[in-house]
């Protein structure tokens, strides 16, 4: 999985041409992700369904995140599995 956060980052950076704040923040909504489905016991990209995503979001509002949180993780979900 890790591998192909790698490559999304690469995307991210030469192709779309995204700050490195931005980066940044993507890669660590991404990681938060990650180590979400890790606990799930989730490993592969492929595995992960909707209901997953709409979990995790829970979460992060259960967790109290703020609105622009959730959007930027949402963005970074979305382009991600884009």
């Amino acid at each position: 999985m890790e591998e192909q956060l790698e490559l999304f980052q690469a995307y991210l950076n030469f192709e779309r041409g995204l700050s490195p704040n931005t980066l940044q923040a993507y890669r660590r909504d991404l990681v938060h992700f990650m180590r979400f489905l890790a606990a799930r016991g989730v490993d592969r990209w492929s595995a992960v369904t909707r209901s997953r995503v709409s979990e995790y979001l829970n979460l992060l509002v259960d967790g109290g995140a703020a609105q622009a949180t959730l959007a930027r993780s949402l963005s970074a979900l979305r382009a991600f599995f884009r």
